[in-house]
C-alpha cells in the first residue's frame, strides 16, 4: 500500500491530511454519556493546551470542509460567548488547578469577532479558567477581509504570541474560483497591516492545487510571502472533500493533477530553501533561530512543564471544538453542511445554558489506540523516541509495528538515529500516507462507515 500510493503520488489531494489520530469520522455516540468531572478525573493538568473554536465566517470558502457556518442578519456571537463562559465555569470547577501551556482561536474564523467581543473572550479566558494569551504559547486564525487596524491592535494589546493568516493564494482569479470573494487587496493590507503589528510569530497559509493554478502563478504566490514580514508558511495541498462547493461544482476550472502538484511542493521546497526557511512537517516551514522554530513545533522547551502532544491533554471550548484525555477524545458532533452546523451551534449554546456539560460523542483510546497514536504524532513532528515509548508503554515501538518500519525502510520513508526513528526527506513528503499505515482496523472502519450528512 505504502509503496503503491507514493507512487500514484496520492498525498497530493486524495489521502488528505493527518496531523492526529483518530480523525473525528471515527467519533461516535458514547453509551452512556461520561460525566465530564469522571472524564478528567485521573488526567495529568500542568501542561495542558486550550483550545477555543469561533464557528463563524463571512463567507464559505468552496474547499472548506471545516465546522463553521456564515450568520444570517442577527450576529449569534453574544450568545455563543454566553455559551463559552458557562463551560469555562464547568471546567474551572474540575480542573482546579489546573495549569495551561497553550492557546489556540481557530474557527471558522475567530476574527469574525470585533474589538469587543475579542476582548470579552479573552477577559473570560484568564478570569475563568487562568488562560492569558501574553502568558502562554498563544495563535488566533485571520482571514484579511475581517481585519483592520483597530482589530490588530486589539490583538497585540491582548498579547496574542500569534498570528495565522488565512491568505491561500495571491492571484485574484484563484481565489474567485474557490468562492473567495472579498476585494483582492484586502490581503495585501492585511499583510502589511500584520507586519507593522511586529507579531512574534506570523504565519501565512497558501494552498496549492486550486482550480486553474498552475506552476507559475503557484511561484507568484511564493515569491510574494517569501518577501513578507511572515516568520512561518504552512503550504496545504487541496483536498477536495466531499460535499464541499468544489465536491459539487461542475464549471471550476480544471485542478493540477497529482504530478503537477508534486512538482509545485518540490518548487517550494527549493525557493524556501534558498530563501532561508526550515522544514519542520510537510506543511510547515520557519525562517528564525533554529531552537525556537523547534520549540514552537514540537511543544517542548526549557520548562519541563511545556506541553507535548503526546502526553497532555487539551481542553476544547465551543460547538465543534475537540477534547483530549489520554484515553478519550470526544466533541460535539461533526457536520460539514452549514445548516446542520447551526443546528449543532445551537444544540450546544442551549444546553451550556441549562448546565449540561456531559460528554456524549467521542472515541475511547485503549491501551493500542494509545500506541498508535504517540507514534503517528511523534513521527509526525520531532521524531519517535523509543526509550520513552518504552517507559510509557511498556513495549517495544519496533516490535509492536515491525511491518510499518519494514516498509518505511524499504521505501527510505525512516531514519534509526541512535533511539530515534525519523522521517527522511521523502518521508516528510509522504506524512500523510505514513500516518495512515498507523491506523488501526477499528479506525479505519469507523471511518469508511461514516454518514455524512446532507
Amino acid at each position: 500500500m505504502l509503496a503503491a500510493n507514493i507512487e500514484s503520488q496520492a498525498m497530493y489531494g486524495r489521502i488528505g491530511y493527518v496531523y492526529g489520530y483518530p480523525h473525528k469520522k471515527a467519533y461516535r455516540p458514547l453509551t452512556p454519556p461520561r460525566r465530564l468531572a469522571d472524564v478528567w478525573a485521573e488526567e495529568p493538568r500542568q501542561a495542558l493546551f486550550c483550545y477555543v473554536h469561533i464557528p463563524f465566517c463571512h463567507q464559505r470558502c468552496s474547499f472548506c470542509n471545516l465546522f463553521t457556518f456564515v450568520p444570517a442578519d442577527t450576529s449569534p456571537v453574544t450568545v455563543y460567548l454566553d455559551a463559552l463562559a458557562r463551560e469555562m465555569e464547568a471546567y474551572e470547577r474540575i480542573l482546579r488547578p489546573a495549569r495551561f501551556r497553550r492557546l489556540y482561536l481557530g474557527g471558522g474564523t475567530p476574527t469574525f469577532l470585533n474589538s469587543d467581543e475579542l476582548r470579552r473572550l479573552a477577559g473570560l479566558l484568564h478570569d475563568t479558567l487562568g488562560v492569558a494569551p501574553a502568558q502562554t504559547h498563544s495563535c488566533i486564525e485571520a482571514s484579511p477581509e475581517t481585519l483592520d487596524e483597530e482589530k490588530v491592535g486589539t490583538l497585540r494589546e491582548l498579547g496574542f504570541q500569534r498570528l495565522s493568516l488565512g491568505i491561500q493564494s495571491l492571484v485574484a482569479e484563484e481565489l474567485r474560483q474557490v468562492n473567495r470573494r472579498f476585494d483582492f487587496m484586502q490581503n495585501r493590507r492585511a499583510i502589511d497591516l500584520v507586519g507593522q503589528a511586529k507579531f512574534p510569530h506570523f504565519n501565512i497559509d497558501l494552498i496549492y492545487g486550486l482550480p486553474g493554478q498552475t506552476e507559475a502563478s503557484w511561484c507568484y504566490s511564493l515569491d510574494a510571502v517569501v518577501d513578507s514580514p511572515a516568520t512561518s508558511l504552512f503550504l496545504y495541498p487541496l483536498y477536495i472533500r466531499p460535499l464541499t462547493g468544489l465536491d459539487r461544482r461542475a464549471d471550476a476550472l480544471p485542478c493540477p493533477t497529482p504530478a503537477q502538484m508534486g512538482r509545485m511542493y518540490d518548487v517550494a521546497i527549493e525557493r524556501l530553501t534558498a530563501a532561508g526557511f526550515r522544514q519542520l512537517t510537510m506543511r510547515q516551514f520557519r525562517r528564525d533561530a533554529d531552537g525556537e522554530a523547534r520549540a514552537s513545533a514540537t511543544g517542548e522547551g526549557s520548562d519541563d512543564l511545556e506541553y507535548r502532544c503526546q502526553r497532555d491533554g487539551m481542553v476544547g471550548l465551543g460547538a465543534g471544538a475537540r477534547s483530549y484525555t489520554q484515553a478519550l477524545h470526544y466533541s460535539t458532533p461533526w457536520r460539514m453542511v452549514a445548516r446542520n452546523i447551526r443546528s449543532v451551534v445551537e444544540a450546544y449554546c442551549r444546553a451550556m445554558q441549562a448546565g449540561e456539560t456531559d460528554v456524549r460523542h467521542g472515541f475511547v483510546l485503549d491501551a493500542d489506540e494509545q500506541q498508535r497514536r504517540h507514534v503517528i504524532l511523534s513521527l509526525l513532528y520531532e521524531g519517535l523516541d523509543l526509550r520513552d515509548f518504552t517507559t510509557t508503554f511498556g513495549v517495544d515501538a519496533y516490535q509492536s509495528f515491525q511491518p510499518q518500519w519494514e516498509a518505511l525502510d524499504e521505501e527510505d520513508c525512516v531514519r534509526r538515529d541512535c533511539d530515534c526513528i525519523r522521517l527522511t526527506a521523502r518521508g516528510v513528503c509522504h506524512a500523510d500516507i505514513i500516518g495512515q499505515l498507523f491506523f488501526s482496523e477499528r479506525v479505519r472502519r469507523l471511518i469508511e462507515t461514516y454518514e455524512y450528512d446532507a
